[in-house]
């Protein structure tokens, strides 16, 4: 029902309204309400398919990306893909996007991981919900040579549609987080999750168990433990050599499984 009683007049039901309205309406809805919009008729379907609603839904929920790496334009649709079918992949190939289009290298660190418990310049955040809800992109085109960890490593982490999983097992000092902020995007500082449609990292930490996890770190050591000590015996490496072995590989095992644990959440959703 659309309103209620005024003047005595009775509430209108929202499919009593004429077409052009149902199609404003929908301009005004989110990803989820248009989905749900769509299931319940074949007119509201319509509305709720409409390229219009969902081009300016894209526009609005992405302005501040669009405005900081797209030069405030909003990429296209292919001509086999729908505005509707735009929004998701654009959602979740924004980044990969901007790099190709820019040739920066760039993270997406959640604001949970990226703050610095110890340090009053970074933002208070209320509780860790709030934190663990935000993100921020960071351009480290220009830092990667004088990362301490090898160049891999960041390249790997720009891959990810979410590094901060592995910028938190790698256990980053204060300073190494105080370096952080000095990288981010202008206007990409603080940006919420998409709580109900994003498949982030950061929420399937909270729901997926880490037994896998677990399993790939352990599995790691004990195989880099292995070839160390055949390494040792041939005096073949120091000790400060295959300590760098170790936490390299472990990073790999790590990234291995995150990577397998995308897929498998990609693989449930569709």
């Amino acid at each position: 029902l659309v309103g209620g009683r005024c003047c005595g007049r009775k509430p209108m039901h929202i499919l009593a309204l004429h077409t052009d309205l149902l199609t404003v309406i929908a301009e005004h809805l989110d990803a989820k309400s248009l989905l749900t919009l769509a299931s319940v008729s074949r007119a509201l379907r319509e509305a709720a398919e409409q390229p219009h609603a969902w081009s300016i839904l894209l526009r609005r929920r992405q302005r501040p990306i669009l405005e900081a790496l797209f030069d405030a334009s909003l990429p296209q649709p292919t001509a086999r893909c729908t505005w509707k079918m735009h929004y998701f992949d654009f959602r979740s190939r924004w980044k990969e996007l901007a790099m190709a289009r820019t040739g920066r290298v760039l993270l997406v660190i959640s604001g949970a991981e990226a703050a610095a418990q110890s340090s009053s310049e970074w933002r208070v955040y209320d509780d860790a919900e709030e934190a663990a809800a935000t993100f921020g992109v960071y351009d480290v085109t220009t830092f990667m040579h004088r990362h301490p960890g090898a160049d891999e490593l960041l390249a790997n982490a720009s891959s990810e549609r979410d590094a901060s999983s592995l910028f938190a097992i790698t256990a980053h000092s204060n300073e190494a987080r105080r370096i952080l902020k000095t990288l981010v995007v202008p206007g990409l500082e603080v940006l919420p999750y998409d709580s109900d449609l994003d498949c982030s990292q950061c929420h399937r930490k909270k729901k997926q168990p880490q037994h896998g996890f677990h399993a790939a770190v352990i599995l790691g050591i004990v195989s880099v433990l292995l070839g160390v000590a055949v390494l040792v015996h041939f005096d073949a490496v120091s000790v400060a050599s295959w300590a760098g072995v170790v936490v390299a590989l472990v990073v790999r095992a790590a990234l291995i499984h995150r990577k397998a644990a995308l897929a498998c959440a990609i693989a449930k959703s569709s």
